[in-house]
């Protein structure tokens, strides 16, 4: 079901329990996240669902997931640059307005957000 699907994330909840998708797990921010689908975006892969798939704002959560195709197109989809380029703007101009500083985070607080992306993401991959 799931084996068209590549996962760029830091949440270590995709991490530690999708383990039968392929995925890169990125020690670092959600902007860290979103440069790292862009790189492979320009390597022709695509995205599957839209970088901005939750209410939460990029100021808001410290973990991100993006879906990507595990299998690049033989030319560059210009709606997923479009897409993740906008989402890497986005959570630049809302970090600068408020930065995250995830050490102000109880672990009850980090891992509810951890569910939040997780179920995101699982949802989306099965449809």
């Amino acid at each position: 079901m799931y084996e068209d699907v590549f996962l760029i994330t830091n949440n270590p909840m995709v991490r530690d329990f999708l383990t039968n998708l392929v995925y890169k797990f990125i020690i670092g921010n959600t902007i860290d996240v979103y440069k790292e689908a862009r790189d492979m975006i320009r390597m022709n892969y695509c995205l599957l669902c839209h970088p901005l798939a939750s209410s939460l704002k990029p100021n808001e959560t410290p973990y991100r997931t993006v879906v990507l195709s595990t299998k690049p197109k033989s030319t560059l989809d210009l709606d997923s640059l479009m897409y993740i380029e906008k989402a890497i703007d986005i959570s630049e101009k809302f970090l600068k307005i408020k930065p995250l500083s995830i050490e102000k985070f109880s672990e009850k607080l980090l891992n509810d957000f951890q569910v939040v992306d997780f179920s995101i993401i699982e949802n989306a991959i099965k449809k």
